[in-house]
């Protein structure tokens, strides 16, 4: 697919493109493989972020990367996938064995970025339920009445997502389990199965020797 780009972008300019210039061409390729995460981190907006209370290095003083991705953010998702490959038995990523395994993981770390975000949103309102303007009467009287926080159900949302994925990869470890006692059943029935016939085979050529050595005997006596 990099090539393909590349091939595109040297064409429509009518030169070679550099190195670095197929470089990114090739992250951008990487980084979509692994899904929407991966294109999900803000862009550094500096103390106009809304997040910006919950920013270690703004925290720390450091200087902010505005314009750029969020490495915050690129890091949260790094440290929650990277947590999980342990437990999966993942030691490389980039095996397609893993692939289905790896995209799950992707998405996961999604829904829990999503849900990240509305804790820091929580933490800026803490307020669960607000007084707010629903309707008007017909004489232009404003109604009012208690809404929850829309926050709440988007993380709620995120929740449940988080959940299914979860227990999707329960489900492919059991299945993978499952997969591996059914192939080896087989293997060792055969296994059996060929101990069993060279005992059989081994009783009758014993019982031919004994029965040549009788043929013997009878014809020298």
């Amino acid at each position: 697919m990099a090539n393909n780009l590349i091939n595109i972008a040297e064409s429509e300019s009518g030169c070679e493109l550099t190195q670095e210039s197929k470089d990114y061409l090739q992250q951008f390729i990487d980084m979509t493989s692994k899904g929407f995460v991966t294109s999900m981190s803000m862009n550094c907006a500096g103390k106009l972020c809304p997040y910006i209370n919950a920013c270690p290095l703004h925290a720390i003083g450091s200087k902010l990367p505005i314009g750029k991705p969020c490495p915050v953010e690129n890091s949260i998702v790094v440290t929650w996938i990277t947590k999980h490959l342990k437990v999966l038995g993942i030691d490389d990523i980039e095996d397609p064995v893993h692939s289905f395994d790896m995209d799950m993981l992707y998405e996961l770390a999604g829904q829990e970025l999503i849900r990240r975000r509305c804790s820091v949103h929580l933490s800026d309102d803490p307020r669960l339920v607000s007084n707010q303007q629903i309707a008007a009467t017909q004489q232009g009287e404003p109604i009012f009445a208690d809404v929850i926080n829309p926050v709440l159900d988007v993380m709620e949302r995120a929740g449940r997502n988080i959940s299914k994925i979860r227990e999707a990869l329960v489900a492919t470890r059991e299945a993978q389990v499952k997969a591996g006692q059914i192939a080896t059943d087989p293997s060792t029935r055969a296994a059996e199965l060929r101990e069993k016939a060279m005992a059989i085979a081994n009783a009758r050529r014993q019982q031919q020797e004994v029965l040549k050595e009788a043929e013997y005997r009878l014809k020298d006596e």
